[in-house]
């Protein structure tokens, strides 16, 4: 900036700088799209500013406060909108805070899903505040580096709508290959995120499924791609509180090496209390309907090396009916559901009594390139979990 200003001044001065009640409208066009953004009530205030060569800071100024009312930002041919209802930023303070950040359809369900090729997801997330703290803006604007103490999100909803009926792309990126491919470093050492409400909602050919994660807590550490602050020995770290169908309690703890080459993943979780019928959105591809039973608990222990996952799945439940289903209209198969009644463990409880062993479900699955993230760790789930609840699935289903 000091060789901008040489043509009239050697160095430039100031006590105050204030910019108040702004409004401002962008407007860029693209190849085939525009993309519009809108700030209004924008307040800008800069202290001591020195534009010089021997200004000591990177932003040539003291102190740099940033506030605005609302923002919003679109394209023309875009599906949603993002906008946010307050924003500020303070330098001196290291901190950025959201208030009501959204990002909201602009069509309905129907006619998004009419305009794409491959699935996609149908979102929709607001939460009411997001805050960034100990965010240093001087090495982001000197060196490109994002870093922050601690990103907070307080009391989100996220909505989510997969479509079946259409077919899945070529190939889905994973975390670890994202966080690679990112060029620019980041590193935000602690995300916490409370009260988080999450619908999945799964459009199959004969009906649409519902699974829902509410009042759901996040903590997790390590976030970054920094090769200096993290590898094998130092992952990615994450802890999640739910309850599942907004009844049955879950634990999840998962270490993820976001520079490994290949997907590593180590987690373990812990499920209570829920009716295994709620499991039918989770298994509808498998050809198996729950009727009945009642999970008493659940305990799941997997490791992910190169795109293959490996571990058990120990499930205590009661009173389990299933139906067997045809694969292409899912109507029930009588005669081998009248089988399968014979086959099913009705109960599988950890009692010492030797004529009724627990049975432990094995889980091996590997991965197709086209399965995102989570939807891999539940079909390698359900390896476990299935013969774990009818040992003679895998004759059943043919």
């Amino acid at each position: 900036m000091p060789k901008l200003i040489l043509p009239v001044a050697d160095a430039i001065t100031i006590a105050d700088v204030s910019l108040k009640n702004g409004d401002f409208s962008f407007f860029t066009l693209e190849e085939s799209d525009t993309l519009k953004q809108y700030l209004t009530d924008v307040n800008l205030a800069l202290t001591q500013v020195d534009i010089s060569e021997t200004a000591g800071e990177i932003t040539f100024c003291k102190n740099i406060e940033i506030d605005l009312g609302h923002f919003e930002t679109r394209r023309n041919e875009g599906s949603h909108i993002i906008s946010l209802d307050s924003f500020s930023l303070s330098k001196n303070r290291h901190n950025i805070s959201f208030r009501r950040f959204s990002v909201a359809p602009l069509q309905t369900e129907s006619a998004f899903f009419t305009q794409q090729r491959f699935r996609k997801a149908y979102i929709a997330f607001i939460c009411p505040e997001i805050t960034l703290a100990g965010f240093d803006l001087d090495r982001l604007i000197q060196h490109g580096y994002f870093c922050a103490d601690t990103l907070q999100l307080e009391r989100a909803i996220m909505t989510l709508t997969s479509n079946k009926n259409l077919p899945l792309p070529y190939r889905k990126v994973l975390p670890n290959e994202l966080a690679r491919k990112t060029a620019a470093l980041f590193n935000i050492k602690n995300v916490v995120v409370k009260d988080f409400d999450i619908g999945v909602t799964t459009k199959e050919a004969d009906a649409d499924y519902l699974i829902t994660f509410n009042h759901t807590y996040v903590t997790a550490n390590n976030l970054t791609n920094d090769s200096t602050l993290t590898d094998d020995q130092r992952p990615f770290e994450l802890s999640v509180e739910s309850k599942f169908m907004n009844r049955a309690p879950i634990k999840m703890n998962m270490r993820v090496p976001l520079l490994s080459p290949g997907l590593q993943v180590d987690y373990t979780a812990t499920i209570q209390n829920f009716p295994l019928a709620a499991l039918n959105p989770v298994i509808s591809h498998k050809n198996v309907n729950i009727q009945y039973g009642f999970m008493q608990k659940t305990d799941i222990s997997t490791s992910v090396r190169n795109g293959v996952a490996r571990g058990t799945v120990k499930i205590q439940y009661k009173n389990l009916e299933v139906q067997v289903l045809r694969a292409g209209s899912r109507k029930v198969r009588k005669v081998v559901t009248k089988i399968a009644d014979l086959l099913i463990n009705e109960e599988n409880v950890v009692d010492n009594d030797p004529s009724t062993p627990f049975k432990t479900g094995v889980i091996y699955h590997v991965r197709n390139r086209q399965e995102e993230f989570f939807v891999f760790l539940w079909h390698a789930l359900q390896t476990g979990l299935l013969p774990t609840i009818v040992p003679a699935y895998e004759r059943l289903k043919k």
